[in-house]
């Protein structure tokens, strides 16, 4: 099941922590063998070496993780959901996508953004599975 509305949330962290997005590492990593070695890391927008890294994960957002949202897997009634992938298996499409995109929605907000860069923090881990982008 792909996600859907996270874009505009995603775009907002990117634009509030400066942070790339996933397609622009890709497109500028080089293979092992025909990277130049001797060259500069690139720049990439952050002054690593002369800022301290300050960072929160956002786990349990984009993909789910049971012990961050037990109420999520709880208010399945089966016990065989343990993550994503049997959180949209064993239940019916509808009810797992209305949960899925309310969690989506709702479990971090662009306030939470807003108040993680108040705090002094200037990065962010998003977890995401690599089913996202199927």
């Amino acid at each position: 099941m792909k996600m859907r509305n996270t874009h505009s949330l995603l775009t907002a962290a990117v634009a509030t922590f400066g942070i790339l997005s996933f397609t622009s590492l890709q497109a500028s990593a080089a293979p092992i063998e025909t990277a130049n070695l001797t060259k500069r890391a690139p720049t990439w927008g952050f002054p690593y070496g002369s800022t301290k890294v300050r960072g929160v994960n956002l786990g349990g957002w984009l993909a789910l993780e049971a012990w961050i949202t037990p109420s999520l897997f709880d208010s399945t009634g089966n016990p065989a959901v343990i993550d994503e992938w049997t959180f949209s298996q064993y239940q019916d499409y509808n009810t797992a996508h209305t949960k899925l995109v309310n969690h989506w929605n709702t479990f971090i907000t662009y306030n939470d953004l807003a108040a993680i860069k108040a705090a002094g923090l200037n990065h962010v881990r998003l977890p995401i599975g690599y089913w996202a982008w199927d």
